[in-house]
Formats: structure tokens, C-alpha cells, sequence
């Protein structure tokens, strides 16, 4: 592969189109949200909030958010291997899901030629329904040590997710077995789809051979992001139980996961920091200060390695 189509990556990522769910759009609807939310607060309070937030807590933030980023780079690069452009895929998974509906936009590397694989998609659909199921014992075991569900409730619940996806897997294992007496029964767009599907599947299962891994790295990841909310926090001289975060992160995530209330929306912040308020009675105007530090913290992060990233990307290829 030459240089010049090695740096040509972002060229081959389609534009989206200009339907009522653009990023644009929902763009807009969050910003109406924060500004509205703003002027209710107090935007003099909301100022006033932010001078007094505390450089060392802050910093020490910013750098437990960059650390579960590279904690999640690292997966990547152990799922795909070496030499396979890994770091600069999960940034743009990473950015194009932060600015697409519903977070499809994770599945945006397999729209760079080069890259595009049944391994790709695999890895993809595997990390994030291993995401989801972290999140979810997360937000469970949360409820249960604030108190709010029973332990039984928690634990129940857990394992018949749990039982649910090894239902999918079970299901698509089968797909496996009859799929080569399927496949020369079928017409041609369905024998496409089992093969496609036999396919996804091999490459699940080889994946999970990485699971001792990137199971812990995964659960690392989660933990890093708490400390950060935590840490956010104790930046503005408060202090937050961190079964309260854990819930509030799994309440964010679900709702970003709906197209209507995406992240750009404001709606999942907006929520989290509204239960935030309620249960652990931090006022209003410290938490809307605190999320506009987050957004600044988590952009003056993020942004940055995803510009390196895409830099090293586009560097041409040195021979071995």
C-alpha cells in the first residue's frame, strides 16, 4: 500500500447525509438546552463556579480521562493486532460515535477501504456489547450499594443479561452449523448474509481467546472514567459517592444510546447532572460549571490524540 492511499483514510469515510437526526441538528438542540439551562441557573452563578474550581484535582482529571483513552486504545490494538493502524481506528470510532445518533458512528472504520474486514466489524460489535454488558453490572451494582434495589434484584438482573447474549451467541453458533446446507439452498442475497454471518461469527470467536485481556482492560477503562467524574467533582470542593457516579454513567450511556437523545442533545448530561443534583444535593450552578468543565477537559484531551493519531495514520508506510 503507498503512502499517499494510506493517508487518503479520511477521504473514504461517506459524508452524512442531511436527515433530521444530522449531528448539526441535534447539535443545535443541545446547545439551545445548555444555554437555556444556563440562563436559568444564573449565568453569573454559573461563572462565579467555575473560578473557583482547583487546578491540581482538574489536571488530575484530565489525565485519568487520557489514561482510560489509551487504556481503550491498547484493546484495540490487542484485538487487531500489530501493524493494523489500531490507535488511529478507535479514534475515529471513538470521534464520529461521539457525533452520530444513536453512537453508530463506532462502526465508521469499516468504511475506510483498506481496513474494511469481517475482523473489523467483529471486533466492533464484540467490544461494544462487552461495553454494554460492563455498563449495565455497573449501573447495577450501583443501585444495589446506594440502596435503592436489592442485591437479589441487582445480581438477578445481571445474570439474565448475561443469559441473553449467550442466547444471541448460542443462536448465531447454530447459524454456523447449517449455514454451508443454508447457504446452497438459498437465493443469493441470503446466502450472502449467512456467509457474511458465518463469517462475523469465526471471527467473534477468535477474539475471544483476547477475553482474559480485554475483559480487565475493559473494567479498567469504566473505573478511570468514574475517577474522572469523581476527581471532576473534588475539583469544585465537592464530594460525590461513587455508587451515585456509577448509576448516573450508566443512566448517561443508555439514553445516549437512543437516536432522539444523543449525546449532542445535551439530554444525557442533562440528565445525569439533574440526578447528581437531587440525590447528592450539590447546587445547580456548581454542577452546570462542572460540566462545562468537563466538555472543555474531555475536548482538550481528546481532540488532540485524535489529530495525532490521524497524523501517524497518514504518514507513509516505512519498509521493514
Amino acid at each position: 500500500m503507498t503512502g499517499a492511499a494510506h493517508g487518503a483514510a479520511p477521504a473514504d469515510i461517506a459524508a452524512p447525509g442531511r436527515r433530521w437526526w444530522s449531528p448539526r441538528y441535534l447539535l443545535i438542540v443541545g446547545i439551545l438546552l445548555y444555554g437555556g439551562i444556563a440562563v436559568y441557573m444564573g449565568v453569573d452563578r454559573v461563572g462565579a463556579a467555575l473560578l473557583t474550581i482547583q487546578p491540581l484535582p482538574f489536571a488530575a482529571m484530565m489525565a485519568s480521562l487520557a489514561f482510560a483513552m489509551g487504556v481503550r486504545a491498547l484493546k484495540w490494538r490487542l484485538a487487531l493486532g500489530p501493524r493494523q493502524d489500531s490507535t488511529a481506528l478507535f479514534f475515529i470510532a471513538k470521534g464520529v460515535g461521539d457525533w452520530s445518533p444513536g453512537r453508530v458512528g463506532e462502526f465508521s472504520p469499516l468504511l475506510v477501504r483498506r481496513h474494511r474486514s469481517a475482523r473489523l466489524g467483529a471486533w466492533i460489535a464484540y467490544d461494544r456489547l462487552l461495553e454494554v454488558v460492563v455498563t449495565a453490572a455497573m449501573g447495577l451494582f450501583g443501585l444495589a450499594l446506594i440502596g435503592w434495589i436489592p442485591w437479589g434484584i441487582a445480581v438477578a438482573a445481571f445474570l439474565a443479561g448475561l443469559l441473553a447474549a449467550s442466547g444471541v451467541l448460542w443462536w448465531l453458533g447454530r447459524i454456523e452449523e447449517k449455514s454451508s446446507s443454508t447457504i446452497s439452498r438459498s437465493p443469493g442475497v441470503f446466502a450472502r448474509l449467512f456467509a457474511i454471518a458465518r463469517t462475523l461469527r469465526r471471527e467473534a470467536a477468535s477474539l475471544a481467546t483476547a477475553m482474559p485481556f480485554i475483559l480487565p482492560l475493559t473494567i479498567l477503562g469504566k473505573a478511570s472514567d468514574l475517577l474522572s467524574v469523581w476527581l471532576l467533582f473534588v475539583a469544585f470542593g465537592e464530594r460525590i459517592q461513587v455508587p451515585l457516579i456509577m448509576v448516573t454513567r450508566c443512566a448517561r450511556a443508555v439514553l445516549a444510546s437512543v437516536p432522539i437523545t444523543a449525546d449532542q442533545t445535551g439530554v444525557p448530561h442533562a440528565t445525569e447532572l439533574g440526578i447528581i443534583n437531587e440525590v447528592a444535593g450539590i447546587p445547580g450552578p456548581t454542577i452546570w460549571a462542572a460540566l462545562l468543565a468537563e466538555i472543555v477537559a474531555y475536548s482538550a484531551v481528546f481532540w488532540p490524540l485524535f489529530a495525532f493519531a490521524i497524523w501517524r495514520y497518514r504518514q507513509p508506510e516505512t519498509p521493514a
